[in-house]
């Protein structure tokens, strides 16, 4: 006898559909803080210190921002991924019932 599997598909989908809008959040929050960024003509200030920071920390910035980016679309890929599986789950079910008869 095969091992039962069962799923909620309706509320899997509603998980996944969550999950792609955490991605949506991320989105625009990082799409402020790059504005932010981009309104900024010298945010860490003019004098040789603030020179001499930005030159350590700007690559940083810019490295996290794409880092959160990459969290960004890894997110958006387990949603796409999640539904997927989802429709395949359900479909797989129809196929297997309609067999039966």
């Amino acid at each position: 006898m095969a091992d039962e599997t069962r799923i909620d598909p309706e509320g899997a989908h509603h998980l996944f559909k969550v999950v792609g809008s955490v991605a949506d959040d991320i989105e625009d929050a990082l799409t402020r803080v790059r504005n932010i960024r981009a309104s900024l003509d010298e945010p860490w200030g003019t004098d040789e210190y603030g020179r001499k920071f930005a030159q350590q920390r700007e690559p940083n910035a810019e490295q996290t921002l794409g880092y959160v980016a990459t969290v960004r679309d890894g997110i958006r890929e387990l949603a796409r991924e999640g539904h997927g599986a989802v429709d395949a789950l359900v479909d797989q079910d129809k196929d297997n019932s309609a067999n039966l008869s």
